[in-house]
């Protein structure tokens, strides 16, 4: 296995650390609220810059609900981020300063995000301020960067506060000419520091998940990659094609930093040995790439 396949599983998560949450978490900030109707602007806690909300077919006040309503190619916008749906929400509430803060956000119908170099559509999304969750929900959710773009078929998640996100539901992570798919991608996160973004410690995926690049090919029930050790795991039905050639098993490991790779019959020796079956063409290894 080459180090592409490593890579793409770094990216294929990376870059659903919600754009929301980037923006309206910043460190040394201070909480302060802005009251309702003060040209719509509503500062969250703990965020200095206001969002900004327009519409072409008006905004809605319910106080008796403490909501907003944007509807018609709503916008709202806070510092680079800029979010766009057919009707936006905004849930606010009371302090006991009297003041008012913003808890949750809702964007329904042809949601699109924007973000520097990223960029998310789905048709629903939502940010719990109070939980930090971000969600991402539809049929075909797609975050793209510049570096790969994640598609999820049901919902894309991330909680903040456990450094973890989720896309669940076919999920799709494309870099180039590689590509990972399986039911569910998990992404486990280490907390930023001085401004800095969070940054991948491990990703796992399980479900019919499938791995390719160029004429390689693998599969397995799970997968999972620890960044820290290099090491990626394969589980379950392991196959591992390249070209014509093929190697079964139940148990693989690969070492991204030596290149150097195993499959095992079974990893749990309780379980009794299983063989490893190869399928190996003559002359066809030197006209095929390594995983």
């Amino acid at each position: 296995m080459s180090r592409k396949f490593a890579a793409l599983l770094i990216v294929s998560l990376a870059i659903a650390t919600p754009l929301w949450a980037q923006a309206v978490t910043q460190d040394n900030a201070t909480p302060n609220a802005t009251p309702p109707l003060q040209g719509l602007g509503l500062v969250m806690p703990n965020q200095k810059t206001p969002i900004a909300i327009e519409a072409d077919n008006g905004l809605e006040w319910r106080r008796e609900e403490n909501v907003y309503i944007a509807r018609g190619n709503a916008t709202a916008q806070s510092g680079e981020l800029k979010i766009r749906a057919d009707e936006l929400r905004g849930y606010y509430r009371s302090t006991a300063d009297s003041q008012f803060e913003l808890y949750k956000l809702e964007a329904i119908g042809g949601v699109v995000l924007n973000s520097g170099e990223q960029s998310a559509t789905a048709e629903k999304a939502f940010y719990d301020l109070d939980q930090k969750a971000f969600v991402l929900l539809g049929e075909k959710i797609e975050l793209r960067s510049a570096q790969a773009t994640l598609i999820a078929n049901d919902r894309i998640e991330y909680w903040q506060d456990r450094n973890l996100a989720v896309a669940r539901g076919g999920a799709v992570a494309i870099q180039g000419p590689n590509r990972l798919m399986a039911q569910t991608v998990t992404a486990h996160f280490t907390p930023g520091a001085n401004g800095k973004k969070p940054s991948v410690q491990s990703l796992d995926a399980s479900g019919e998940v499938r791995i390719e690049a160029k004429q390689n090919l693998a599969q397995a029930e799970s997968a999972s990659y620890d960044l820290s050790s290099n090491l990626v795991t394969l589980r379950g039905n392991v196959r591992l094609t390249q070209g014509p050639n093929q190697l079964n098993g139940e148990f693989a490991e690969l070492n991204t930093q030596t290149g150097v790779s195993r499959i095992l019959g079974n990893k749990d020796a309780t379980k009794g040995q299983a063989r490893v079956r190869a399928l190996i063409i003559p002359n066809a290894a030197k006209n095929t790439s390594s995983f």
